[in-house]
């Protein structure tokens, strides 16, 4: 063969043909000839093509001196490699031992290609030549703390992985020789080889120390190397298939070597093409005779990318660069990307710079007064409100609430339903300076009882309807059942109040599920509410003037759809709670007049159910959707037959990032023909004025294809949380630019190829069910085990999302 191609002259000598191996000689000229084999992996391994080789070097060699061959052996050596493979399978040890090693093993590690087509499988190589230069310094480590080549090899490349997936644990085949110990078993012809599953956690520390600890394990893996990778999988219902690593050394070569050299026969060139039934096959090769070491991977082009993989060989320099350097530094502080690397990639990542419309949203609703007055600002079943009767009952409200007593600072709580009532109260308690504080009816007493009293309610607006849910007791109360009446607060002015509001007052508190058992309440600032409602403006655009409001106040994005349209002279229609809200979401969402819809992917799945399958829209709405993860199929369900011309948004964003930080917007299906119907939607980059930064466990920067902690900064002025203990825990000022302030989320991401963040799951028990956050903690510690006769509690999310539903268990 000459570059992959048959040369003109070439003549069958002899062949032999098989199902698993067939051989084939041709003569090339008069003074050389060709030989090629071909076999199937069962049939021979790498060490046992090496020794084959060799032996037909030497015969013929010997053939050329006139000698005559002897006759064949018989080799026993696979027959007992069998045996001794029968015999670990009847040790109940080695079960038992990759039981416990499989018993938390990581997720997918490796980003993948879409679309994952169904073809034959497409193997493509690619060889890391920059590695050659680290040889001789990683081979002299190993030799100076003690270990095999192997182990920390393997250290650097679960690092890698650990990496790649986020997580501390790391899960890989090793290639391991199970031939049996005894005289001339090297020189043995045959299937010697397994896959062994490797998972270990990496645990903080110094290159030296993971490098002892992975080798330990890798020398515990070792006793039982002749254990079945395929019993393995029987026994653990785990299909190792995603990424192998493999190290040879095949110093057999140095008498082939020396045999032909002996002749002054000379090879002219030897290549080599072998397929695996692993995704990923990182391939660590060290040549006989100069001992370097050769990086390369073999891999399934339908999974990866040719630019991934090139990635993925940096990463490895690195690591291995970064254990050279300094091996008593910590291994979780390596840094993955240069200092340009990392900017650029947080440039990708987040919003550009864009100016604020209004100080405060209160200053953006009284231009609207002015200009809108007579227009109708919101309406909710047969009532409604001009912006000039609801900014002068919210003033006439500001005014009773500031000879109460309330001023800026105090904190006024809300239990009112969705309706004009609602949004009266949410301005005037605005307006008198103070915040106002969600309070759901539907929460339980208890709940109840902790807000109050941690947010230091001073008043609640409340209707009659639900006074004994709540406990009120030594609080202020004002009805606001006839808020729509001309007799209410009659005695109160309906002019502006002297209240000066300023964009570092608070807001709003809503409490959110805390991790400590206990409800979490974040501060809200006025000049973060600004910021986003400013961004929001662009979901209305210049044909949408209407916006329906479908959500509970104590959830978060409400705030997208009952201000925004306020703060461009539309309408909001509150969906009033007494009457079938889906139906009516869905009777707007299927009309002619264009929309803004702020929706969870729950919401559009029982839609979808309830809808009848023909019906559909040509509306121009805006659908923004939150809270959960949304999956494609979904969106292609919604955007492909339900809602052709509508836009829609998937928005993500905590609460502490005030409603949302980062969007990613569907106008056409043609952006997400790459992704299957199972794939998360992207949650694209930030929004205005938001920087995006991808954490890993040490604190370093994680590179393009890796998953990490997703961090969000803001301006200090501009990030929405007020700095409080313990609301501010999540805080830090991570040093990139002086004034922004980060946040970390606790939310893991990957920054795909296509250039957008993809939501991977979190970093502790938080979860999303149906839109709202719920921190399993609060459940098991704040209900369960404070419950008489129970002695303890466990608390699971089951299903998928958006069926998912919260499964206690109780130890009594």
């Amino acid at each position: 063969m000459s570059n992959g191609k048959p040369h003109k002259r070439r003549t069958l000598l002899i062949g032999s043909e098989d199902r698993c191996f067939k051989s084939l000689f041709f003569r090339r000229q008069d003074d050389s000839f060709e030989y090629i084999v071909s076999f199937h992996h069962s049939v021979l391994d790498g060490w046992s093509r090496v020794t084959l080789t060799t032996e037909l070097y030497a015969c013929y060699e010997r053939l050329l001196s006139g000698e005559t061959l002897d006759a064949p052996v018989v080799d026993w050596t696979y027959r007992d490699f069998i045996a001794l493979e029968q015999q670990t399978l009847q040790d109940e040890s080695a079960r038992a031992y990759f039981k416990q090693q499989l018993k938390e093993v990581p997720s997918v590690q490796l980003p993948r290609l879409y679309p994952q087509w169904d073809g034959p499988e497409r193997l493509s190589w690619l060889r890391i030549r920059e590695f050659t230069d680290l040889s001789q310094d990683l081979l002299g480590v190993a030799q100076q703390l003690g270990v095999p080549i192997q182990a920390l090899l393997i250290t650097g490349h679960l690092k890698v992985l650990s990496m790649l997936s986020g997580q501390s644990s790391a899960l890989s085949c090793i290639t391991v020789n199970g031939r049996p110990e005894q005289e001339q078993a090297d020189q043995g012809l045959g299937l010697f080889l397994n896959s062994l599953p490797l998972c270990e956690t990496l645990p903080s520390g110094s290159w030296r120390a993971l490098i002892a600890h992975v080798s330990n394990t890798y020398r515990k893996n070792m006793a039982y190397r002749r254990y079945p990778m395929s019993q393995i999988q029987q026994d653990s219902g785990i299909n190792f298939s995603e990424v192998s690593f493999n190290y040879t050394h095949f110093h057999a070569y140095e008498q082939a070597r020396e045999i032909v050299e002996k002749r002054d026969v000379e090879v002219l060139s030897a290549s080599g093409y072998e397929e695996t039934n692993f995704d990923l096959v990182v391939d660590v090769s060290r040549t006989s005779g100069t001992d370097n070491l050769l990086l390369s991977f073999s891999y399934d082009s339908r999974e990866f990318s040719e630019e991934l993989m090139a990635q993925l060989g940096q990463y490895y320099l690195r690591t291995f660069q970064a254990l050279l350097t300094d091996l008593d530094g910590a291994h979780e502080q390596t840094e993955w990307q240069t200092e340009e690397e990392r900017v650029a990639q947080c440039r990708a990542l987040s919003g550009e710079p864009s100016a604020v419309l209004w100080p405060t949203m209160l200053s953006g609703w009284s231009a609207q007064v002015l200009s809108r007055g007579t227009s109708m600002a919101a309406e909710s079943g047969e009532a409604s409100l001009s912006y000039a009767e609801l900014d002068a009952r919210s003033n006439q409200l500001a005014h009773y609430l500031l000879e109460m007593g309330v001023s800026q600072g105090s904190r006024v709580g809300i239990a009112l339903g969705r309706g004009l009532s609602q949004l009266i109260g949410l301005l005037g308690v605005m307006k008198s300076g103070a915040s106002y504080v969600a309070l759901e009816p539907e929460h339980p007493r208890e709940r109840h009882e902790y807000v109050l009293k941690d947010a230091g309610v001073e008043l609640v607006l409340v209707s009659e309807s639900v006074l004994g849910r709540l406990p009120l007791s030594g609080v202020d109360v004002l009805l606001m059942d006839d808020a729509l009446s001309d007799d209410w607060l009659s005695d109160w002015s309906r002019t502006s109040v002297d209240v000066t509001v300023s964009g570092e007052d608070e807001a709003y508190v809503l409490y959110t599920s805390g991790s400590t058992g206990r409800p979490k309440g974040v501060r809200i600032s006025h000049g973060g509410l600004s910021h986003y409602l400013s961004h929001a403006q662009s979901y209305l655009g210049d044909s949408i003037e209407r916006s329906v409001v479908s959500s509970p106040l104590c959830f978060d994005a409400t705030i997208t759809t009952l201000y925004a349209p306020l703060l461009s002279g539309g309408t909001v229609e509150l969906l009033p709670e007494e009457g079938d809200v889906l139906s009516a979401l869905g009777e707007r969402l299927m009309g002619e007049e264009a929309c803004l819809f702020k929706i969870t992917p729950a919401h559009l799945t029982a839609l979808s159910h309830g809808l009848d399958r023909e019906v559909h829209s040509d509306a121009k709405h805006c659908v923004v959707v939150g809270g959960e993860q949304w999956h494609v199929g979904s969106l292609r369900h919604w955007k492909g037959e339900r809602l052709a011309h509508a836009t829609f948004v998937n928005e993500y964003g905590p609460t502490e990032t005030v409603v949302g930080c980062s969007e990613y917007r569907v106008t056409s299906l043609s952006a997400l023909s790459s992704l299957p119907d199972s794939a998360g939607v992207p949650i694209g980059r930030g929004i205005a004025n938001t920087q995006l930064h991808i954490q890993g466990e040490g604190g370093e920067s994680q590179p393009p294809g890796s998953v990490g902690e997703l961090c969000i900064g803001r301006e200090r002025e501009l990030a929405g949380v007020m700095r409080s203990e313990p609301e501010a825990s999540g805080f830090e000022a991570h040093g990139y630019e002086e004034g922004v302030r980060w946040y970390r989320s606790g939310d893991l991401v990957r920054w795909s190829e296509t250039g957008g963040l993809a939501y991977v799951g979190r970093r502790d028990e938080q979860v999303k069910v149906r839109g709202f956050r719920v921190e399993l903690g609060e459940i098991k510690g704040a209900e369960l085990d404070s419950c008489e006769g129970v002695q303890s509690s466990c608390v699971l999310v089951q299903g998928e999302a958006p069926e998912q539903r919260l499964v206690a268990y109780v130890v009594p």
